[in-house]
């Protein structure tokens, strides 16, 4: 509590990177990239392909290890920690491909999403904010739309309440239509709190549902800022830029964003 009896707020970010590098093999692919992500507030993460993107995402939620820098979820440095200590700490990883178990139906993924011991309300929970999951429970995953999928992979963060998201190309393979439907759930995601780190390949999308940018390219940070900075300036040239390992990629990089990486 603060002076007065007021409640004083965590001013932690819900996520911060430093200093990172992973790869594959002996390559790496990111070179000292860093992030920071305010409590529910969106970061999106943009680039071109081959630029580390998903990388990023693997390495955050552990399934890459960091070979250099740190990360931090709600101050508690997670750097050595695997996937499932990083889960239990608050973070969700929704990955590219929908990330369901296709040989179950969907009352039993909603079931093994959510943490032992909490199921019921929380089932009825999801089921009132994705309607549409009511009248396919007792399908097999693998047989919906790419659509309903996603719904239904997105639909884990409602059960696990966690305190960052992380999501890789949310849109990929979707109608238009369903690509609505998909980043309305989003905005209800956010308004739950939860921060997110977005990779997400369609750019007016991203930046209107963000507060944040962050534009890799090469595994270097080209450019970081608002989003409202973003979209007020040539992303096509942080996108291409020539970077190398001569420039410092740990120098923080924003606004109209000199190249440091």
């Amino acid at each position: 509590m603060g002076r007065g009896g007021e409640t004083v707020r965590d001013q932690r970010p819900a996520l911060e990177i430093d200093g990172l590098h992973s790869g594959y093999v002996a390559n790496d692919v990111l070179h000292g990239v860093w992030l920071s992500v305010a409590p529910g507030s969106v970061a999106a993460i943009l680039g071109p392909n081959g630029a580390g993107k998903t990388t990023l995402l693997r390495t955050i939620s552990g399934f890459l290890p960091l070979r250099a820098g740190s990360v931090h979820l709600r101050g508690i440095k997670l750097s050595a920690a695997d996937p499932v200590a990083r889960a239990q700490a608050g973070l969700c990883a929704i990955p590219e491909g929908r990330g369901v178990f296709g040989g179950l139906t969907v009352r039993e993924n909603l079931r093994l999403f959510a943490p032992g011991g909490r199921r019921g309300g929380d089932l009825a929970r999801v089921l009132d904010r994705v309607p549409r999951l009511n009248r396919l429970l007792g399908r097999t995953a693998g047989t919906l739309s790419g659509g309903e999928q996603q719904m239904l992979a997105l639909s884990r963060a409602y059960l696990t309440n966690p305190s960052v998201i992380t999501i890789d190309e949310v849109s990929l393979g979707l109608a238009p239509i369903v690509v609505d439907e998909v980043f309305e759930m989003l905005t209800d995601l956010r308004r739950s709190g939860a921060a997110m780190v977005l990779v997400e390949q369609y750019v007016q999308r991203a930046l209107a549902l963000a507060d944040s940018v962050c534009v890799l390219n090469r595994g270097r940070v080209t450019f970081a800022g608002s989003a409202a900075q973003a979209g007020s300036i040539d992303l096509h040239d942080h996108y291409f830029r020539q970077v190398g390992p001569g420039d410092d990629p740990a120098a923080p990089v924003t606004g109209e964003a000199q190249s440091h990486a």
